[in-house]
Order: C-alpha cells, then structure tokens, then sequence
C-alpha cells in the first residue's frame, strides 16, 4: 500500500471527533481494516453511514466491517461528467457487492458494443438513458474536444465508459472500466481475479492486466502481487501456489499465466488503482 494516507490517524481523527459520515475508496477501507486492534474503536464512535466509490468494494471488506463495527459501506456510482446516480440508499435492501441502484428519476441500460440493450445479468457497457430519465446533472462537453464529446454521446445515450450489469431487481453490478477489460475469448474484469487472489493468505494486494500473446493470439493475465509482511519465498514456489489456488477457486481461464511478486500496486492520490502504469 502506497504511503498517502495513515491509516492509524483517520481512526483515530473518527474516534475522536463527532463525525457521523465518512466516504473512503475500497483501497482506503481495506487498509483501515489491517489495523483490526484499533478499528473496533469505531464501534463506540459517533460515526453511522460508511460510504464507498470509486472502485469495486470486496465482499471479505464489507463483512469484516459490518463484524468490526457493526456498521454497512454503502457502495455508489458517480463521475466528474455525471455526478452521484447509482447508490445503495435507505429506502433499498442493502446488496452487498452490488453498487445499488439509480436514484430517483435516472434510467440505466447495459448494451452490447453495437448499442442494442441486454438482457439482466448480462455484462455490457453502462449508458445513461437520455430520453427514459433526467439528465440534468450531466455536462454539456469536454471542452475543446469534439472527437471525445462524440464518442460518449451515441444516440440516445450517454456512454459512461464502465462495464456492468443489472439483474433482475435493478441492482447495478460494476464490473470495471472498459479499458481495463482483459479479453481472453470473453471478457473478464481485473476485480475478480484480484478479490480471488487477495483472498489467499499470502497476499497483501495485487492488481491484474492483460497482455497480449502472440503465440495465443490473445491476452493473457498477468498479476501484480504484493505480498504480505514475513512472506518473502522463492518466487517460483510462490507463483505456483498462487496457480493452485487459482485453479482451484475458479475456472482456469481466469488464473493468470504470468506474474511479479512483491510489486508496490501504483496508485494515484485517492487511492485508486492506476492500471495504465502497470507494465505488460
């Protein structure tokens, strides 16, 4: 984990202030989680609604939470262009994974890459629906840039950029930046291999590209591992186990074929992961 941030103060300015409402990215509340001893202070604190953006939530977070402190991270959605639209609100059965659902008076469709919208459950690209719902939080256009402003206004839709889908409810499922999608014959988002590795005992975070292989005339996954404190091994015992495990937890299309262990994940000043600077 990078240094922006320290961690034992924001408990400690949570604890010791009257604050009732914090909003941290997923990367943020995993770090406050590793100092376990000093996080079930917020229990007795003053703090009530946790709220998370910006990334993908992992389930092991929200519940080692929710068990720490008793309280929900509500998840939600939101951009420069278009401000907050999607969020885990009151009035809505909590989901934990899901980053709720649009909030009153926006409408959401998943579509395919020639525009037609999908089915529930269906993984696509989320557009902002111009003419089903508001849009009057949304920007106008990406000043002195015509080319950019056209590629996110296509019909009647805004084009967020992200990849999600809906289920039957209406939840909103996110499922990672179109950018960062690894195509392997589907397309598969880096966040669920990440939780899957972060799950294994050995690792701290990681963070996973794709890379193209010329030999199998397709991406294939590499991963960006930092491993936990006192875990240094050789690295082949390390990646082959990390493979076991892989195989083991999921399909073996998703295990990823290459790998640097003990690699400090860049991020920029919110903590967010920075794919474009990992190197392929």
């Amino acid at each position: 984990m990078t240094n922006f941030y320290d961690f034992l103060k924001i408990i400690k300015i949570v604890v010791t202030y009257p604050i009732t409402i914090t909003c941290f990215v997923p990367a943020l509340w995993s770090g406050i989680l590793k100092n376990f001893k000093e996080v079930r202070r917020i229990a007795k604190s003053k703090l009530k609604t946790c709220l998370c953006a910006g990334e993908y939530l992992n389930n092991d977070v929200f519940y080692s939470w929710k068990q720490m402190t008793g309280l929900d991270i509500k998840a939600g959605y939101g951009q420069t262009e278009l401000g907050l639209t999607i969020a885990q609100q009151d009035n809505v059965v909590l989901t934990p994974g899901s980053i709720g659902k649009p909030l009153p008076g926006y409408a959401f469709e998943i579509l395919d890459d020639n525009h037609n919208v999908l089915k529930a459950n269906e993984i696509g690209s989320l557009a902002l629906a111009l003419k089903k719902g508001y849009s009057n939080q949304l920007f106008k256009e990406y000043m002195d840039d015509e080319e950019r402003t056209n590629s996110v206004f296509v019909g009647d839709y805004y084009m967020t950029g992200d990849l999600a889908k809906i289920d039957e409810k209406g939840y909103v499922w996110y499922c990672g930046r179109n950018d960062d999608m690894i195509n392997r014959g589907i397309r598969i988002g880096p966040m669920d291999i990440e939780s899957m590795l972060e799950k294994h005992p050995l690792v701290s975070e990681c963070a996973v590209i794709g890379k193209f292989s010329p030999d199998q005339n397709q991406e294939i996954i590499k991963a960006f591992i930092k491993l936990k404190e006192n875990q240094y091994r050789d690295f082949q015992d390390i990646y082959d186990e990390l493979r076991s495990f892989s195989s083991s937890s999921t399909s073996t299309i998703f295990c990823p074929q290459e790998a640097i262990v003990n690699f400090g994940i860049p991020r920029d000043k919110s903590n967010l992961n920075r794919y474009n600077n990992l190197i392929t």
